[in-house]
């Protein structure tokens, strides 16, 4: 059986609640929402839930068109210096101050058994289209733990966009190392140039507790 939520009421808002949900002239009956409905308690279960999601985007400005981050027949970490015009940070959950470690180049996920959506974008300029390249999420520290990963192919020479999006779940290895992502031309032996990197981050749950 499911632990039931535990949400922090003061006793004014229960009171309130209460009050309401006895109203003699309309009063509860057989199936009514009323109590769940009425002034604190609703109010406060919709503002607990709505805190635990939000969103946030980061984006560089060290790697652009005309500064390009190389990597030639190596793993290279993507960086993300926040100081991109399109970083926003006004809609993160409730608390939490960042989920993107600038210092270490890394996602900062807030809690155990938060679950994330990520939209990674950047742009890539292979030197000729058989080249390819793998993208890839890891928390391990040392050595690698892969948690995700994706091939990138290109039907071109010149830049060519990618939109990487992956859902991820965090637990202890992935709070105590974080994740850093990484470009990696080790196994094809290729030289590409990569820029305009951002990310988008969402929290779609965490446990109410």
């Amino acid at each position: 059986m499911a632990t039931p939520y535990t949400l922090d009421l003061t006793a004014t808002q229960v009171n309130a609640a209460v009050n309401a949900a006895h109203d003699s002239g309309d009063p509860v009956t057989a199936g009514s929402s009323k109590l769940v409905q009425s002034g604190a308690v609703y109010d406060e279960v919709v503002r607990q839930i709505r805190a635990l999601t939000g969103w946030a985007n980061y984006e560089d400005a060290t790697y652009t068109s005309s500064s390009k981050l190389t990597s030639a027949n190596a793993r290279t970490q993507l960086t993300i210096d926040k100081q991109g015009s399109g970083t926003n940070t006004d809609y993160l959950p409730e608390g939490v101050t960042s989920l993107w470690d600038s210092t270490e180049n890394k996602i900062t996920p807030a809690s155990v058994g938060d679950a994330y959506d990520l939209r990674i974008d950047f742009k890539i300029e292979p030197q000729q289209s058989t080249d390819y390249a793998e993208f890839e999420l890891d928390i391990g520290s040392g050595s690698p733990i892969i948690i995700a990963s994706r091939t990138l192919t290109f039907a071109k020479t010149g830049a060519s966009s990618f939109s990487v999006g992956i859902p991820i779940y965090c637990l202890s290895t992935f709070i105590a190392n974080g994740c850093k992502m990484y470009i990696d031309t080790s196994g094809s032996g290729d030289t590409v140039h990569i820029y305009d990197i951002s990310l988008t981050i969402k929290r779609d749950f965490s446990a109410i507790t």
